[in-house]
């Protein structure tokens, strides 16, 4: 093993898409910023896993981010012995970029000016016109309109009724509202921010995503997936992100070759503007045309990324993660690594699928109710915790990985995330996009489990 020349510092609210590198990188930390159950759990079994305390955080708005983020990394190891780090940021936004400005660190990642440039949901009609690639028609505000009144009805005279509006950033489904009167576009005015993106409707889709790996030598493209939205037994808002599923039944052999080829011009541009490493599109295959639309660029590592990574590694395969780091800097692998191999994934056999478990409720919700992230049985309509493995590769064919729990006594808003979780098979019945019974069975398990409704 060659001594180590930095520290590759994956940074993110809960532990998520830096977990499964846990036994692959030696010269590797997890920093997070959100609860502290999840980390106390990966810190005494890892020894790699630590906490960035409200302190830290407040410490770093008094000038002090380096040497903060240090104290989280290191702990009490002296300052002469700690090694330079390296950022990795789940999500990077202008906060983030600050903090690395504010911090004077080098990262694993493009530059934020252009991530945020080509994540920006309002520019991609434009780059869809230009590539001549299928996009719902838009009406695009680079700034709010002074008079929503007036935009309101210019976007149904262009678009119809209803249609739909975007913020610049995505935000997982968050800021994306289907607006169906003025009112509705001056409620929505809030969550959108600095303008927004106005599409069609497009009432019979289904959503997919495609996750590519853009490097030097070659652009990796996985996918397409279906991606999990609008089912109403995982999340109460029909466009909130809730997860996705290799199950291939619904999708034909052409439209699987339309939707890569619309994410190799895609990946093509993004490479000859200089961007490196992964990032997804998402498309929504319009049932009634038979079209996958181009939805949006997400610029940065996304949610399907911690589902590949798991698949990647549970084949013995070597994760787009790892090739992504790889454009940045040179990380000492633990053995582990040494047992995998680069190839395409086999779902010939198996399908793999995540799921995000929302508070339905119209009001917040207080967990009353205890369910510990890891391994656990699913048997007679009861999960049974049989390992704290974060790990796919240590999941049984029937098991389920809670990846993400919400601990007792805590409180989530409507639409907060009560649970992740994934399984080595579809969470969705055969060629139809709903969850199967035993699916369904689970969701509501763990709702009744964590707040006590069905």
């Amino acid at each position: 093993m060659t001594a180590p020349q930095e520290i590759l510092v994956f940074i993110e609210r809960e532990p998520m898409l830096g977990v499964e590198l846990l036994d692959l990188i030696e010269t590797y930390r997890l920093v997070c910023y959100g609860e502290e159950a999840l980390p106390g759990q990966l810190a005494a079994d890892w020894g790699k896993v630590s906490h960035f305390r409200r302190d830290s955080a407040q410490a770093t708005r008094a000038g002090r981010a380096s040497e903060a983020l240090a104290d989280a990394v290191f702990g009490d190891t002296p300052p002469g012995d700690r090694l330079p780090i390296r950022l990795l940021f789940a999500e990077t936004n202008a906060q983030m970029d600050r903090f690395v400005t504010t911090a004077g660190l080098p990262t694993a990642l493009p530059p934020y000016a252009l991530q945020a440039r080509l994540g920006d949901k309002r520019q991609l009609p434009r780059l869809c016109r230009r590539l001549d690639l299928p996009c719902a028609p838009s009406l695009l505000f680079d700034t709010r309109p002074a008079d929503l009144a007036a935009a309101y009805t210019r976007c149904v005279r262009v678009l119809g009724s209803p249609f739909v509006v975007q913020g610049p950033d995505g935000r997982a489904g968050r800021d994306t509202v289907l607006i169906r009167s003025a009112p509705a576009l001056q409620r929505a005015a809030g969550l959108l921010g600095r303008g927004f993106r106005a599409a069609r409707y497009l009432p019979h889709n289904i959503p997919l995503s495609v996750h590519l790996c853009i490097l030097d030598e070659e652009t990796l493209i996985r996918g397409p997936y279906l991606q999990l939205s609008g089912l109403p037994e995982l999340a109460r808002h029909p466009f909130r992100f809730a997860g996705n599923d290799t199950n291939p039944s619904l999708l034909s052999e052409p439209t699987i070759a339309e939707v890569r080829r619309a994410c190799a011009v895609i990946a093509d541009v993004m490479k000859a503007e200089g961007y490196r490493g992964v990032a997804g599109v998402d498309l929504l295959w319009d049932r009634d045309s038979g079209t996958p639309v181009v939805q949006e660029i997400n610029a940065r590592a996304v949610a399907l990324s911690r589902l590949l990574t798991g698949m990647q590694k549970d084949q013995g395969l070597v994760p787009d993660l790892l090739r992504h780091i790889e454009a940045f800097t040179d990380p000492v692998y633990t053995p582990r690594h040494g047992r995998l191999r680069p190839g395409e994934l086999d779902l010939s056999a198996r399908a793999y699928s995540q799921a995000y478990v929302y508070n339905t409720a119209s009001a917040a919700v207080t967990v009353s109710g205890r369910l510990e992230p890891g391994i656990h049985s699913w048997r007679d309509g009861t999960l049974k915790k049989t390992s704290s493995s974060l790990f796919v590769q240590d999941m049984g064919e029937d098991d389920v990985l809670v990846t993400e729990a919400a601990p007792a006594g805590s409180w989530r808003n409507p639409d907060g995330i009560l649970a992740r979780i994934i399984l080595k098979r579809s969470l969705l019945a055969d060629d139809a996009y709903r969850l199967e019974p035993d699916a369904a069975a689970l969701v509501g398990h763990i709702r009744r489990r964590l707040v006590g409704e069905a």
